[in-house]
């Protein structure tokens, strides 16, 4: 028998805010059966997706070397997947995978914030359909800033629930929440996790996101913009260079933002021509 576990960004866990109650007897869903390692991170999303506790998937010997990535594909590929899940675990018994997952809330309670969480997102991607992806980027940094004070001590504070239910959130939270309205929005966005350097010299964990806008990728950190002294879009569309002075990463985790001609300036110059031609 074979038993791995999955642990989520490094970042949500030290951040203190994770409740680990005890969990509702496991509810095991019928069988699964998965011929691909698309059909594994499908399955495996689902169950999250779901808040589900257990799932078995019927496969075949090939696929098993391929359970760890295909696992955290299913993890990372959404926010409602990731959002309030502690760990996942897996075993192995003859061709069937016994998958196990542990939230930071009972289930049932899990699923109400995500349902909370589902309409809010398309509730405010429906109300910026009209802008262009790149408004809605900045329109979604700007409303977290708006919404969102730091808190690492708040309920579900590394969560997207803490950040737009509680108003409170972790860098984790930050990167959960603006990964949500994107995600929503259709635009292509990553939760990156690494380090930041704090004016005393201090390397502390954190977390940031990555966002695919006009053929590039770009970093933005909204929980810097949102506690920083000085400017509150310093951290916005920025490339590798220009945030590196003060973030670190591991380069082979996530691809390169080399940037293009979005900036702040150039984003509002999109914003307000879209205004203009709004009838």
């Amino acid at each position: 028998m074979m038993r791995k576990t999955v642990l989520l960004l490094t970042v949500c866990m030290l951040t203190g805010c994770g409740q680990h109650p005890e969990p509702d007897p496991p509810a095991v869903l019928p069988v699964r059966t998965v011929q691909t390692g698309a059909e594994l991170t499908g399955a495996a999303a689902d169950m999250l997706m779901q808040s589900e506790t257990a799932l078995q998937v019927s496969m075949p010997d090939a696929l098993f070397p391929e359970t760890e990535q295909r696992i955290a594909a299913a993890v990372q590929g959404h926010v409602l997947a990731r959002t309030l899940l502690d760990t996942v675990t897996w075993t192995r018994q003859g061709n069937r995978l016994h998958l196990s997952a542990v939230y930071t809330d009972l289930p049932a309670h899990v699923r109400e914030k995500k349902q909370a969480l589902s309409a809010y997102a398309e509730d405010w991607a429906e109300s910026t359909a009209d802008f262009p992806a790149a408004v809605q980027a900045l329109l979604a940094h700007d409303r977290l800033c708006a919404a969102c004070c730091y808190d690492a001590d708040a309920p579900d504070c590394g969560s997207a629930y803490g950040a737009w239910m509680n108003g409170r959130a972790s860098c984790a939270g930050y990167a959960e929440g603006y990964a949500l309205l994107l995600e929503s929005a259709g635009i292509p966005v990553r939760i990156l996790a690494g380090t930041v350097q704090l004016p005393d010299g201090r390397a502390l964990p954190h977390a940031w996101n990555l966002v695919y806008l006009d053929g590039s990728w770009y970093h933005t950190d909204c929980t810097w913009d949102d506690t920083a002294d000085a400017d509150g879009h310093a951290m916005f569309l920025c490339d590798d260079a220009a945030i590196a002075d003060t973030h670190a990463w591991n380069p082979a985790d996530c691809p390169q933002a080399a940037g293009g001609v979005l900036r702040y300036e150039t984003v509002v110059q999109q914003m307000q021509e879209a205004v203009r031609q709004d009838p």
